[in-house]
């Protein structure tokens, strides 16, 4: 029995038509895009990476940045595929930062002790170990220790043309770190509790029970004042 298929391939269209879809089908898989090949060096960037805990040094937060003692530790940077910086920042007590600002924002996590944050013009926030502060692009800030206790905290920021941080004023402390300290420790109302405490005062002093000596040494009428007769 010839059937179609027989009749094809003996007058050879058969052949003729899968040729022609297997040039198809090869024309279409080439015109997808296909990634390139990795160099032995873009798989080496590519790699995960482990920097050791102490194979870096500490080193000392600079002056034109910092008031007072600060260590940096584990700095990172990254250039290649990532613009994320940053660093383990540890300040002794009364040392913080210089008012400055960051083009694509902050990152805090504190990791240790107690600290104060400020951004220009608003209180001054106190931070302890698990808060997360956020600072936005180009917002004017401060943070660091408080008077009396250090702070650590990791910091990260990311880098606008090779640059994460923007220092935005020679003075290193706020305008006015007693004011500041004062906010923080929740003085800021101190005229509420001036008028408070006066109030209080004034109610002591009236119910005092030296008053009531006071009423006892007032002068009696003798009986003679009295009218009284023998």
């Amino acid at each position: 029995m010839i059937t179609r298929r027989r009749m094809l391939a003996a007058t050879g269209i058969l052949p003729a038509l899968a040729a022609i879809g297997q040039a198809g089908a090869t024309e279409r898989l080439n015109a997808i895009p296909m990634p390139a090949p990795r160099s032995a060096t873009t798989q080496r960037k590519l790699a995960m990476e482990i920097t050791r805990s102490g194979s870096q040094p500490s080193g000392k937060g600079p002056a034109e940045w910092f008031t007072g003692a600060v260590r940096i530790d584990s700095p990172f940077r990254r250039t290649d595929f990532a613009r994320v910086a940053g660093a383990i920042v540890t300040f002794e007590p009364g040392a913080r930062t210089a008012w400055h600002t960051h083009p694509l924002g902050q990152t805090l996590i504190v990791t240790a002790g107690c600290g104060w944050v400020q951004s220009y013009g608003g209180p001054v926030d106190t931070i302890r170990p698990g808060d997360i502060v956020w600072f936005p692009p180009g917002e004017k800030h401060w943070h660091g220790a408080t008077s009396t206790t250090a702070m650590t905290h990791i910091a990260i920021a990311e880098q606008l043309d090779g640059k994460s941080v923007n220092n935005t004023s020679s003075d290193q402390r706020p305008n006015n770190m007693a004011a500041a300290t004062h906010t923080a420790l929740g003085f800021h109302r101190t005229p509420v509790l001036a008028i408070i405490l006066v109030s209080y005062l004034m109610i002591v002093l009236d119910s005092s029970p030296s008053q009531n000596r006071h009423s006892s040494f007032r002068h009696k009428p003798s009986s003679s004042e009295h009218g009284d007769v023998a």
